[in-house]
């Protein structure tokens, strides 16, 4: 019976406050309403929803769309809001408030179980997804949505267009020390170039380097002469001093053929002054036996024969002495042929790495040099129409990148791209006079 009564109490105290409030209220939502409009539009992930009961504040809430399109809201619980217009979140609910007692404090500190009237829910949009811009701006990032707003208001928010918010050099300075890196590498590249030629004609052993395959090189033609000469040089050099080698030990090798080929000669004298000492002693003994001689002349013999012996061994050590002297000299002239045909290879295939390494910078510098050269363009100028982008999530999930103009009307969380038309420039080519 207290129940029922605190009920009704209450019933009298809510249509009360609601005729007072009603007007103000409404008035408020009907403000909201207008000042975020475009409520026709199915809700997205990161809008905010405001759910407010007159007379009963426990019951106000702001809720934002989840990841998962949902939105959790007292009496209601979780809710699936996205793709949905608000109209059609609110109808939902108000089908549902038949069913629904809210108990909690009421009016004069009393606690009762009331329910709720369709015409005393208010449901609104009080905050839409908020939109992206990136690119060619001074601030990207994130900008609250408001109704109606295009590509030049988000461009505007967005402190306008920046192509050098990342570029931290002034482009008209950096344009004059492009220029002199380019140069400097051209320069470079022509000398690894003759480098390249002048090992390649080592290796191949024709003596000529080719200049002509650096004439079309954008550098002052005598400049490439000098280098190509400059090269020249050192082949001569090196070739001059790799043959004088090469003369010295295959001269050193004649000398110890010819040498090995007199201690051959002597040997074989000596032999034969062996074999008639050997031949004497015999006949000596002979004759000794027989009383024919005497002793001291065996003796001499036999001297004679150890002395032509030894001098036969000093030969025999000598001419093996000169056959590893001269497998050595040949050994030391083949090592050094193979050492400088590595050398030659090892240094070719350097300066192929070298060449293509600075073929990359030159590339580098040479896109700098255009973008530089661009920007200084846009700065004068002071930049054309952009290119841009609107990447959208569609309804059903999807996503579409689409085509726009600054005044394209966007919708809550549109990404919005910003490009800026940078005037296609020749290739930069360094004076060749």
């Amino acid at each position: 019976m207290r129940t029922t009564r605190s009920f009704s109490i209450h019933r009298s105290f809510r249509a009360a406050a609601g005729r007072r409030c009603a007007l103000v209220v409404l008035l408020l939502a009907s403000t909201t309403a207008g000042a975020v409009n475009a409520l026709a539009d199915p809700l997205e992930e990161g809008d905010v929803i405001e759910m407010s009961v007159v007379g009963m504040p426990a019951l106000d809430r702001r809720a934002t769309v989840d990841e998962d399109g949902r939105v959790s809201l007292p009496l209601f619980g979780e809710v699936k809001a996205e793709g949905r217009d608000i109209d059609d979140l609110r109808r939902q609910f108000q089908a549902e408030l038949p069913s629904k007692i809210f108990t909690g404090q009421q009016g004069a500190g009393q606690e009762g179980i009331t329910s709720v009237d369709a015409k005393d829910l208010l449901i609104s949009v009080v905050a839409r997804a908020p939109v992206y811009i990136t690119g060619d701006v001074a601030t990207p990032g994130d900008r609250s949505y408001r109704p109606g707003m295009t590509v030049r208001q988000l461009v505007a928010l967005a402190g306008g267009y920046d192509v050098m918010r990342l570029r931290k050099t002034d482009p008209f300075l950096e344009s004059a020390d492009l220029r002199s890196d380019y140069v400097r590498l051209w320069t470079t590249f022509a000398r690894q170039q003759a480098t390249m030629l002048r090992l390649e004609a080592q290796l191949s052993g024709n003596g000529n380097i080719d200049g002509n395959q650096l004439k079309n090189l954008p550098l002052a033609s005598d400049l490439v002469a000098k280098i190509v000469d400059a090269e020249r040089q050192i082949m001569q050099v090196g070739d001059a001093n790799f043959e004088a080698s090469q003369e010295h030990l295959s001269n050193s090798i004649k000398e110890m053929e010819q040498q090995i080929s007199t201690l051959k000669a002597e040997n074989e004298v000596q032999q034969k002054e062996i074999d008639a000492a050997t031949k004497d002693l015999s006949d000596l003994q002979d004759l000794l036996k027989r009383g024919l001689t005497q002793a001291p002349r065996v003796t001499d013999a036999r001297r004679a024969l150890m002395t032509q012996a030894t001098l036969e061994l000093q030969t025999k050590v000598d001419i093996l002495d000169a056959l590893t002297k001269r497998t050595n000299l040949v050994r030391e002239r083949d090592r050094e042929k193979a050492d400088r045909q590595l050398g030659l290879v090892g240094d070719l295939e350097q300066a192929r790495t070298n060449v293509a390494s600075t073929r990359a910078e030159l590339q580098a510098v040479g896109e700098k040099m255009e973008y530089t050269g661009i920007l200084r363009s846009q700065l004068v100028r002071g930049g054309d129409q952009p290119d841009i982008t609107v990447h959208r999530k569609n309804a059903d999930g999807t996503s579409a990148s689409i085509k726009a103009s600054l005044d394209t009307a966007i919708k809550p969380a549109d990404v919005v791209e910003i490009a800026l038309r940078l005037d296609q420039l020749p290739p930069y080519e360094a004076d060749t006079q």
